[in-house]
């Protein structure tokens, strides 16, 4: 059985430079600040992507 990594990027730039594929994003809009994210479901959403690939 293959192991999957998953990496979480704010763009498609830092996945070439982590010589990794991208397979999907997810856009979180009123992310601005440091810590907003914990206020969305961004989180999940990354995470129901993750099991996706």
């Amino acid at each position: 059985m293959s192991k999957k990594i998953v990496v979480i990027t704010g763009s498609p730039r830092s996945a070439a430079l982590l010589k990794r594929h991208m397979a999907g994003e997810v856009l979180i809009p009123g992310v601005l600040n440091t810590g907003d994210i914990d206020k969305t479901d961004g989180w999940r959403q990354a995470a129901e992507l993750a099991e996706k690939i």
